[in-house]
């Protein structure tokens, strides 16, 4: 019995990563956000982490962060590894947080929301000191910016979410 749940927890990490990592890839695709900020994407990949966060757990979601990170690593280099990994944790961190508070919870798209801007500042910060130049003017725009893309990836986990969810109920197959 031990070894099933062992099995289901690898196959339901290696599918939720593998959905970051195709996330990632079509994200890559894309020209740039039109807006001041060099290299803006939606940041689709927060989609997978969020329902991770909510059906799968912490070690999930920290897995699916780290693993799409590693991906970024292997196809676009050092410097690409450094934003994914300081922004996918600093925002897969804050979402978590909101999403167990036992307080009024924030919903799909204010945890979206803050998820984005935590993303965005750690990468601004990264990129700050890998450059040795302070670029925080760029905090306005992208407060601006995580509204928007929040509120895409926000708007998606609220539908994709319940049908996972009562399809991983139903099978038996959900972890808690």
């Amino acid at each position: 019995m031990k070894k099933n749940k062992l099995t289901l927890s690898l196959t339901q990490n290696a599918l939720f990563c593998a959905c970051a990592i195709v996330l990632s890839i079509f994200e890559s695709f894309l020209p740039d956000l039109p807006v001041a900020v060099p290299g803006m994407k939606p940041g689709l990949a927060n989609i997978v982490t969020m329902t991770a966060i909510e059906v799968l757990g912490f070690s999930s979601s920290l897995y699916v962060t780290v693993a799409k990170s590693c991906f970024v690593l292997l196809t676009r280099g050092v410097t690409a590894f450094l934003m994914s990994i300081s922004g996918g944790l600093c925002s897969m961190v804050l979402m978590y947080v909101i999403m167990r508070s036992k307080k009024p919870r924030f919903g799909c798209i204010g945890t979206a929301v803050a998820g984005a801007f935590a993303h965005n500042m750690a990468q601004l910060t990264m990129a700050s000191l890998l450059t040795n130049t302070l670029i925080f003017y760029y905090v306005p725009f992208i407060s601006i910016i995580s509204v928007v893309t929040g509120s895409i990836t926000g708007t998606a986990v609220y539908f994709v979410l319940p049908p996972i969810v009562r399809a991983l109920k139903h099978s038996g197959d959900i972890p808690k």
